[in-house]
């Protein structure tokens, strides 16, 4: 047998790329065959059919380059390692000027997107409107739960739209805020949890109002320095509509608490103690504020009298029918007639029904005059006739004088 020794030819890389090309090699293949029938046909090219089309060197490389990326990227896929990566960039569909982008394959279903929770606004505890004549304030801040870095959130405080006062949050579920510097009138307090990504939802506004004007209070009666009979004294005045008022007599610890009307003025009774009474009016506003007034005023011993005249005093039997009069003379506690004083007059004559009449002084006087004693009934003996005052501070006076028939 005889051997030929077969040396192929090195190929160019021109060839070689047309090998590493199925479609090249595909058409390389079929020209080829072509090429044999047409050689056993005893012929060369056929001018009807075209020739492969010839790749330049650019394009090979480019070629080849594609094919190793589109492989390496299969191979990452298969292996998982761009799960991470392609899920750090999926963004939810976001909707701007009513058109909504569509969503991407890892993204929820349209109506199945859950709206982003609105952050809850912290809560300054205590009343919203509070009035004080301190020149600082103090108070608590309720914190929202979902806070998330609390190590770098802060509660920011407002005054006014000012920040004024800036507290680390830490762990606490409330935080106290103390020394905020107040302005006369109202101070506009609002409080904001604060963290690297900006300020969230503000509380709601309280206000505290500083007020450190004491109020007005004046006594108009009576004078300081007044001397009365009486066992009580009207006290009156003027001061600010709304104030609390007490009017006491510092000397007895006795004390009422009159209400303001509302043109300012008021008025109460308190008792008095014989001697030397202190009389003190104290008013206080919202706010704390005080001042007072005070007079003194001496309780001497009662003047107040009721003098009753009867005329007849005396009338025989045998006279009657006859008519008599009575009278009343009133003095005030004070030594001055008393004007307004209610009286009520009784005559009860022996063997007789009594008889009652009612009147009121005018200057210190009043009156029953011509009253009529029948004879029918009456028998010799003593009976009497009786008067009542009583005066306006509520004394009241009696008196009691005899009546005689003979």
């Amino acid at each position: 047998m005889r051997c030929v020794a077969y040396t192929e030819k090195p190929r160019t890389l021109r060839e070689s790329s047309r090998m590493a090309d199925p479609r090249v090699t595909r058409r390389s293949a079929g020209t080829q065959s072509q090429a044999r029938r047409s050689d056993a046909r005893g012929g060369g090219h056929d001018p009807r059919q075209p020739r492969p089309p010839i790749i330049g060197w650019s394009r090979r490389v480019g070629i080849i380059i594609a094919l190793t990326a589109v492989g390496g990227t299969i191979v990452l896929a298969g292996s998982h390692v761009l799960d991470d990566h392609s899920a750090r960039h999926t963004s939810a569909p976001t909707a701007s000027a009513g058109i909504t982008s569509a969503p991407s394959q890892s993204a929820a279903p349209t109506g199945a997107v859950t709206p982003r929770p609105t952050a809850a606004a912290p809560t300054i505890e205590g009343p919203t409107a509070v009035t004080t004549r301190d020149a600082t304030w103090s108070f608590d801040v309720a914190l929202p739960t979902a806070i998330g870095d609390r190590r770098n959130a802060t509660v920011r405080i407002y005054r006014d739209d000012h920040r004024v006062a800036e507290v680390d949050i830490s762990r606490a579920d409330t935080v106290h805020v103390s020394g905020l510097a107040l302005k006369r009138g109202d101070n506009d307090f609002v409080a904001v949890v604060a963290g690297p990504s900006g300020e969230g939802p503000r509380s709601a506004d309280v206000v505290v109002t500083r007020d450190d004007v004491a109020p007005q209070v004046a006594i108009t009666a009576p004078s300081s320095g007044a001397s009365v009979g009486t066992a009580s004294q009207t006290v009156t005045g003027r001061a600010d509509v709304g104030v609390t008022l007490t009017v006491s007599n510092l000397t007895t610890d006795a004390s009422v608490e009159p209400v303001v009307a509302t043109d300012g003025t008021f008025q109460a009774v308190v008792p008095l103690a014989l001697g030397v009474n202190r009389i003190s009016v104290q008013a206080v506003d919202e706010a704390g504020n005080s001042s007072s007034a005070e007079v003194d005023v001496t309780r001497i011993a009662s003047q107040a009298s009721a003098n009753l005249h009867l005329t007849p005093a005396t009338i025989k039997v045998g006279d009657l029918p006859a008519s008599v009069s009575l009278d009343v003379n009133v003095i005030d506690e004070n030594g001055a007639p008393a004007d307004g004083a209610s009286v009520v007059f009784t005559l009860s004559p022996s063997g007789l029904p009594t008889s009652t009449y009612h009147a009121t002084t005018t200057d210190g006087t009043a009156d029953w005059p011509d009253v009529t004693i029948p004879q029918q009934g009456a028998v010799a003996g003593d009976g009497f006739a009786t008067v009542q005052v009583t005066l306006a501070d509520g004394t009241v006076l009696r008196q009691l004088r005899k009546f005689t028939f003979q």
